[in-house]
Parts: C-alpha cells; sequence; structure tokens
C-alpha cells in the first residue's frame, strides 16, 4: 500500500547526479509486514546504500526534525485514507509528492506534486521535478503552510458538530 519498492525502483531510476542531490529516508518500517527484507534488497540490487536510509519508527522529536530538515515529502502510495504525513510535513513548509490514490491529491491540495503510483516512471519524473527544479518546489512550498493550516483538530471538532446538528435537526 505504501509502494515503496516502485519508490526505491523509481529513485534507482534518477540520473546518478540528480540521485547524488537528495538522499532518500525511508521511516516507519514495522508497519511494512515483511517488506522491510525486500527493500533493502533493491537498495543493494542498485547500489543504492549510500543514498537510501531505512528507518524505522522515529520518536516526535526526530520526526519533527526530518521533516524540516526535508526538501519535499515523498508518499506515493496506492492508497491512503488520510495522509497525515502530508500534513505534518507541510506544517513545517516541506512539499509533497503524492500517489493519486485515494486522499493524497485532495490532502496535499496545492502543495503537492501528485504521480501515477502504479507508474514508476510517473514517480522518477516527479522526483527528478522536485529535486531539480527549485522555483516549482518553492511554489509548492510556499502553499505548504496554508495548506496545512486547512487541518486543525478545533476544525475537525467544528465540521463534526456541524454535522451532528444538521443530523438531528433532520431527525427532529
Amino acid at each position: 500500500r505504501k509502494n515503496v519498492p516502485r519508490l526505491i525502483e523509481a529513485y534507482a531510476l534518477l540520473a546518478p547526479d540528480v540521485r547524488s542531490r537528495c538522499m532518500l529516508v525511508i521511516v516507519g518500517g514495522r508497519g511494512w509486514r515483511g517488506q522491510k527484507e525486500d527493500i533493502l534488497h533493491r537498495v543493494a540490487l542498485h547500489g543504492l546504500q549510500e543514498h537510501v536510509r531505512i528507518l524505522d519508527y522515529v520518536n516526535d522529536q526526530l520526526l519533527t526534525r526530518l521533516y524540516a530538515d526535508s526538501r519535499f515529502l515523498v508518499m506515493p502510495s496506492l492508497y491512503e485514507g488520510f495522509g497525515l504525513p502530508v500534513v505534518e510535513a507541510n506544517r513545517h513548509g516541506v512539499p509533497a509528492l503524492v500517489g493519486s490514490g485515494g486522499s493524497l491529491p485532495e490532502v496535499g491540495g496545492d502543495a503537492a506534486l501528485v504521480v501515477d503510483p502504479l507508474d514508476t516512471e510517473s514517480i522518477r519524473s516527479g522526483l527528478e521535478r522536485l529535486i531539480l527544479d527549485d522555483k516549482l518546489r518553492s511554489a509548492l512550498a510556499v502553499n505548504a503552510i496554508r495548506n496545512a493550516a486547512r487541518f486543525s483538530w478545533p476544525a475537525a471538532a467544528r465540521q463534526l458538530l456541524g454535522l451532528f446538528d444538521e443530523l438531528a435537526a433532520a431527525r427532529a
């Protein structure tokens, strides 16, 4: 679902000079249900050990630092019900590259570049654009904080209460 094997393949397809500009850091390993060995194998197969870091779950302090130090977030998932990492990255002014499945295009809004998660070349092209095109990345980053502001717990609570009020009124 997270599409990490295709992400590794797409990253491997980048020209070496492009790849050398941006390390790939993968966070959250425990949820991969045995995929970690496959991912490590793919990294080794393509000789990417110097360019790819695989971390398990990290504490909030390190996660915040990773977001803040990132050029962009990559989340080419096949499907996501929401995509909280996109909002978390956006809160740091970090744009995202997201897959077109599920909620990610809506969550990413105008702070994300959308790719076809089933097409390795589409992912590769998106990576290359965000690595090389400073103007595009900056434009998405400018939108990121505003995009993240659309999502807050108080706003979600207000919307939910509004829905309850509507339902109660309709029932009455």
